[in-house]
């Protein structure tokens, strides 16, 4: 960077923090988890703080936030990376995660336009379909698309997609198509940011044509920043023989050029100097990015059903209960501050437990009068969801027959889905990541240390529809903190 006479712009694909692509970083939680969140505000000082990190290592823009609603529970790509599947609640989020990163200076980058939440295959490896009418691509997947552009997001990035209603031309990426990019981003919605292609090495558009020739369509097409080109002197050779072809001209090539030079002086990379790394590690670990960190899961925590108003738990002189954990279990953070509030043993059982297993467990229940049942996923990635196996669905179901359950799914919301059995708890706590601080707070939320007060982001099919959460009230018990 120093070597480079015009400033360069550096970018991260840090869609939960620099965590996402640097290790030894602090990560935040998913999407999906945020989008839990009713308190918008929390979601602007994530994007501040975030912002704030990348300024620290150097790092000027973001390819974040993704605001595709999810409507595809077997979306293999996108999944808990969206905010959920409502389109004006993603809209709304995904402004208030740009708009705090672009506070410090950091350009945010919403994706993947027009819309990547319908779809059962990975851009990455093919190019997927998107078969909806324009009136449907209006109220739902450009929906979000209007919303950060009014709320004047820095940049967009276009996805490659196959999209019959918006270009006929069959097997032609979005990316590729001036219809998609250059009219309806551009013209008739307004657009004036910085316009990004999704990596021009994915699959998803790299099957149409060559390196080179790829990135001199992608630019003719309306596009401003050709992301990972596959050779970039053949991109340059391309994009110089379109011009002299009269296939774009100079003026608009410059044009774009000017527009991404307008973009470095306005995150004052005209003023760019070394950073030093000096307290780095003190720095990106905050003690105000901590505590962020901790406030984004206790306000995601959503209560699903309580029957009988049974959280939070009161008499407890007369409770006798029990945790059993299920599946593999990674600290210990659940178990201690349930402890904090109550004595209980902890069982550990598989998570397709067996004859023996079971009856071994029965056993073990027998004086108890409470099954805390805590369902774990540690380092599920957001991508795509996993569904509890069939045995296990049937051991939930016998488990919350023999005693009165809560159940906690430390997993994302997809996993349940036609999960029936699970409908057999007194009360069901979704906490949606299997990390320390939502093992933290969902303990403290059974007790009453904190209130319920997320809403569930996505229908779980069969069971739940989007936007459902129940409340339970503040300060029922002494909350626990840092």
């Amino acid at each position: 960077k120093e070597k480079a006479k015009v400033p360069l712009l550096l970018s991260i694909d840090g869609e939960w923090g620099l965590a996402m692509r640097l290790d030894s970083t602090m990560a935040f939680p998913y999407q999906m988890t945020l989008g839990a969140i009713q308190d918008e505000s929390l979601i602007r000082d994530m994007g501040r703080i975030i912002g704030s990190q990348c300024r620290r290592i150097g790092l000027t823009m973001n390819m974040a936030p993704v605001i595709d609603v999810n409507n595809n529970p077997a979306n293999p790509v996108i999944n808990a990376r969206s905010f959920g599947d409502r389109p004006l609640r993603v809209g709304q989020l995904g402004a208030a995660y740009a708009s705090g990163m672009q506070d410090r200076k950091v350009l945010a980058c919403a994706k993947h336009f027009p819309g990547h939440g319908d779809t059962d295959a990975d851009s990455h490896h093919t190019l997927p379909s998107v078969n909806q009418s324009r009136e449907r691509l209006d109220s739902v997947e450009l929906a979000p698309y209007q919303q950060l552009i009014d709320a004047q997001v820095a940049a967009i990035m276009v996805a490659h997609l196959s999209v019959p209603a918006l270009e006929p031309q069959s097997h032609l990426p979005t990316t590729l198509s001036y219809k998609v990019v250059g009219d309806l981003l551009k013209k008739q919605m307004n657009y004036s940011g910085l316009v990004v292609t999704d990596a021009l090495n994915m699959k998803g558009v790299s099957n149409s044509l060559p390196p080179g020739e790829v990135d001199a369509e992608a630019l003719i097409a309306g596009n401003d920043v050709l992301l990972f080109s596959g050779d970039v002197p053949k991109a340059i050779a391309a994009i110089h023989q379109a011009i002299l072809d009269g296939r774009i001209s100079r003026q608009e090539v410059d044009a774009r050029c000017r527009k991404i030079l307008i973009y470095k002086y306005l995150v004052g990379l005209r003023q760019w100097k070394a950073l030093s790394i000096k307290n780095l590690e003190k720095d990106l670990f905050h003690p105000e990015a901590i505590r962020l960190r901790r406030n984004l899961y206790r306000n995601a925590l959503t209560l699903l059903t309580n029957r009988n108003q049974l959280l939070p738990l009161q008499s407890l002189d007369t409770l006798r209960p029990v945790l059993v954990q299920l599946g593999k279990v990674e600290g210990s953070e659940f178990s201690k501050r349930l402890q904090a509030y109550a004595d209980m043993p902890v069982i550990s059982v598989s998570e397709s437990p067996d004859a023996s297993e079971k009856t071994k467990l029965w056993s073990r229940l027998k004086s108890h009068n409470l099954v805390i049942l805590s369902m774990h996923r540690p380092g599920e990635k957001p991508f795509r969801t996993k569904r509890w196996a069939k045995a296990t669905q049937t051991f939930v179901g016998e488990l919350l027959s023999y005693k009165p359950g809560i159940l906690v799914h430390f997993a994302q919301p997809y996993a349940l889905a036609h999960f029936d059995e699970v409908l057999r708890a007194q009360a069901i706590v979704q906490a949606y990541e299997d990390v320390p601080d939502a093992r933290d707070y969902a303990a403290q939320l059974i007790f009453g240390g904190i209130p319920a007060q997320g809403k569930l982001p996505v229908a779980i099919p069969g069971l739940f529809s989007s936007g459902i959460g129940l409340s339970t009230p503040a300060g029922f018990r002494m909350e626990y903190t840092l």
